[in-house]
């Protein structure tokens, strides 16, 4: 701030980083008040850790955001690919069409290192997404960060789930299939492979799972490990 007190009694006070100036009249030359002039906060906070996920599983995942002052984080999850919302509908907690979206949520990072940790349930396995990530201040009228930082994140796969049986029986001297490993559900491609000590004895379908005898078995002549079928 810049005083210039003139031979009129009055003080001009200039503020060269703004549009204003100000002139008082001094009553009395010996009297006058001290002035006091606060810095008003207009920056929106960044991230000063970019938004990530971690503990991805077939349905849930952590969510974390760092802002370089005091403030609070808003997140909304969408459908991979869908249109981005804007930073006013992520403190909503809709998507682009204002509807709401399919997970949201927020809160306050009041105390250093100012970092929010979120878990998001509910998700769909196998599923791709993308979080739009947005905060604000803590002043008293926040301010907003104008553009939302996007993760995509792709949930895991669920195990597969069985339905043929665990153990099977097969003639001797025949040929032809073993075992069918059939499956009641999964997402994904699933592959099958062989492992253990007697798999060098089979083949098996990498796509169907459906398992077979290099050569068919005698059981009066064992070949397997421990030579007792």
């Amino acid at each position: 701030l810049l005083y210039d007190v003139q031979s009129t009694n009055t003080v001009t006070i200039n503020y060269p980083g703004g549009d204003w100036d100000a002139t008082y009249v001094l009553s009395d030359v010996y009297q006058y008040d001290l002035l006091t002039f606060a810095s008003i906060d207009t920056t929106p906070p960044t991230f000063d850790i970019t938004p990530a996920t971690s503990n991805v599983t077939a349905t849930t995942v952590d969510l974390s955001a760092s802002l370089d002052e005091a403030g609070k984080v808003y997140y909304v999850v969408v459908p991979d690919g869908a249109t981005a919302p804007s930073v006013a509908q992520i403190l909503a907690g809709q998507d682009s069409s204002g509807s709401t979206a399919l997970k949201s949520g927020n809160s306050d990072v009041p105390t250093t290192p100012f970092t929010g940790t979120y878990n998001i349930t509910g998700l769909s396995a196998n599923t791709a997404y993308d979080i739009y990530v947005v905060g604000q201040d803590d002043e008293g009228t926040p301010n907003v960060m104008t553009t939302a930082t996007k993760v995509d994140v792709t949930m895991a796969g669920l195990p597969p789930v069985f339905s043929s049986t665990s153990t099977t029986d097969f003639a001797e001297n025949a040929t032809g299939t073993v075992y069918d490993a059939e499956l009641s559900s999964s997402t994904g491609t699933v592959t099958y492979t062989l492992s253990g000590t007697d798999s060098g004895k089979f083949d098996i379908n990498s796509t169907t799972g459906i398992l077979t005898f290099k050569s068919a078995p005698d059981y009066e002549t064992p070949t397997d490990n421990g030579t007792n079928n």
